[in-house]
């Protein structure tokens, strides 16, 4: 190549490089190793936790619910109702009851078992004089005086008149002493040596039945 044609070349060269002196290699050079230290500061910024480069977006972190389980309510267990208490026991017969306890040679058990009957689910009818009166006639079988005897009068409060809770009672004691369907008068039945006397609806004694027992 003629000696023109390659000085006017490297001149050229020099002009688009920056003109002057050797070939710009440091230029160059300090360029690419500035690159570099950017480069090296981004990674270091981007490994720091809670720095963030111009890049980088914002990634929130999955929140997680725990599971809830609904509360359960415990069963609630009803007891069943009792059950209904057995039908009374009417006796029919003297064998089925007959049992002298308690003072006065047994007739206080006799005249209370007999009172106990008759007001059994039977209210209001209830006991309201036994043995110990002191007034009246001595021969009756009420009457303090009276050691061998015991007696109870079933009646309403206030009631004056036949009810039929009294009715009934004295319907249950007569079956007890082997009477069915007695519906009132002077009763009297001698069981193993005691006399046992019932009085309802007669004189004296339309508002209360009573029941005397005496050991012969």
């Amino acid at each position: 190549m003629p000696f023109f044609a390659v000085a006017v070349a490297l001149g050229v060269v020099q002009v688009a490089c920056g003109g002057g002196g050797a070939f710009p290699v440091q230029t160059v050079g300090g360029a690419a190793a500035g690159a570099g230290v950017r480069s090296a500061q981004a990674a270091t910024i981007s490994a720091t936790p809670g720095a963030l480069g111009a890049d980088e977006a914002v990634v929130a972190a999955p929140v997680t619910t725990p599971a809830t389980t609904p509360a359960t309510t415990p069963a609630t267990t009803v007891p069943p109702p009792p059950a209904p208490p057995p039908p009374l026991f009417v006796p029919t017969d003297p064998a089925q009851w007959f049992n002298p306890h308690g003072l006065h040679d047994g007739t206080e058990g006799i005249a209370n078992d007999l009172a106990t009957l008759g007001v059994t689910d039977n209210s209001p009818l209830y006991v309201n004089e036994c043995w110990g009166r002191t007034w009246g006639a001595a021969t009756s079988d009420h009457h303090a005086s009276q050691l061998h005897s015991w007696a109870c009068d079933l009646s309403i409060k206030g009631i004056q008149t036949p009810t039929p809770q009294a009715d009934e009672a004295a319907r249950r004691i007569g079956s007890a002493l082997g009477v069915q369907g007695w519906k009132g008068g002077n009763l009297v039945k001698v069981i193993n040596g005691y006399r046992i006397q019932v009085l309802w609806r007669v004189a004296d004694h339309f508002n209360h039945v009573h029941v005397g027992v005496r050991k012969l």
